[in-house]
């Protein structure tokens, strides 16, 4: 891992110096999103090697929240820099998602309120 800081020094000096303060926040996204990815990257490497629950579960919310997190930054990054439109990107069905999610919830408080 110490061999990385120098390169990774090197590339963030040049990254200081090249990139215009305008232009922060879509650098800030991509270097985000790349963090997002290492950790998604991680997350896959060590999903060949596993054998207790804990770590399987471990490794694939790894996995689930760099991919995210990768996607996310990449999509920031492109509105920031107007490659993409701002307006929010909508998903096929996601209304029915919010609502069947919402009902998931209530279901689940009812259940944990006649528990307890």
């Amino acid at each position: 891992p110490c061999e990385f800081v120098i390169p990774g020094a090197i590339i963030g000096y040049v990254l200081a110096k090249v990139v215009k303060m305008t232009q922060m926040p879509q650098m800030v996204g991509l270097l985000n999103g790349f963090g997002g990815l290492a950790a998604a990257l991680a997350g896959l490497a060590t999903a060949f090697d596993i054998s207790e629950l804990v770590e399987q579960i471990e490794t694939e919310l790894a996995i689930f929240i760099g991919a995210i997190t990768f996607f996310g930054s990449i999509i920031a990054c492109l509105k920031l820099a107007s490659y993409m439109p701002s307006r929010p990107i909508m998903l096929p069905l996601s209304k029915l998602f919010e609502h069947s999610n919402a009902c998931g919830d209530r279901c689940a408080d009812v259940g944990i309120y006649c528990a307890w």
